[in-house]
């Protein structure tokens, strides 16, 4: 059950998210989120050579950070390999340490 306190702080909540939600207004996309706080979204008009512009730095950063990021996976991938052949097949593990993974005496 609740006590007197816990009701009148329900009440209080939903007076408050009402009075928030009167400030409101999704449709005005001029404004950003309540009517009243004045800030408006001004962006410049930018033609279509900006544009192919801005497009072309984006595809080009894109073509970079991929470049970059199959070199130091084939880097890392090979020394990885390297890594893996020498110690399979060449370097030579004692006797103590194969006896290691063999179950019984």
């Amino acid at each position: 059950m609740m006590g007197s306190g816990t009701a009148f702080e329900v009440f209080g909540d939903i007076a408050r998210t009402k009075q928030r939600r009167s400030k409101r207004t999704p449709f005005d996309h001029a404004k950003r989120y309540y009517k009243n706080d004045g800030i408006k979204n001004v962006f410049p008009k930018v033609n279509s050579q900006v544009l192919t512009q801005i497009r072309k730095r984006i595809q080009e950063e894109n073509q970079q950070s991929t470049r970059k990021t199959i070199a130091i996976l084939s880097i890392v991938g090979s020394v990885l390999v390297s890594l893996m052949y020498y110690f399979l097949f060449v370097y030579q593990f004692s006797n103590e340490v194969s006896s290691l993974f063999q179950f019984g005496w």
